[in-house]
């Protein structure tokens, strides 16, 4: 790994560290808060992890205990927020679409995720290819409702 990674892994790890201790946490009540898997909490907390924790695990855990994460865009809206941004934009843009309210929050999901990885990847914000392609990554990641 890079010793830029390296480096922002070792700022996670320690952000993690930190909270747990000022919040009581332990790793598996963190998981279960943030709704991930125990097994990534775990690896997140290894400093020599072989890869960088995602974006979205931080966004995730720092959501769960309301702290922003190492790293992450302070003025990014949550999911909810995000969710009900999309309703008003949509409804004043194209009132005549309707999307159900799981498409809605899927799309909020992966929107959310996906100006997670640009802030990260700031080289992607002018790059198309490289923007559309964090983009459909993002999408991978969240389940598509049904319609």
């Amino acid at each position: 790994m890079p010793v830029r990674m390296r480096g922002r892994q070792k700022d996670i790890v320690e952000w993690m560290r930190n909270v747990m201790q000022r919040r009581g946490l332990t790793p598996r009540a963190w998981s279960l808060k943030a709704g991930l898997s125990p097994g990534t909490v775990a690896r997140a907390m290894r400093p020599n992890y072989e890869h960088v924790t995602s974006t979205t695990t931080i966004a995730k855990l720092a959501e769960a205990v309301g702290e922003p994460g190492p790293g992450l865009a302070a003025a990014l809206p949550n999911e909810a927020s995000l969710t009900a941004i999309l309703r008003v934009l949509l409804n004043a843009l194209a009132p005549d679409v309707r999307l159900n309210d799981d498409l809605t929050q899927a799309l909020a999901a992966a929107l959310r995720d996906t100006l997670l990885h640009l802030a990260h990847e700031p080289e992607a914000l002018d790059d198309l290819r490289l923007s559309t392609a964090l983009a459909r990554a993002s999408a991978r990641q969240v389940t598509r409702p049904r319609a």
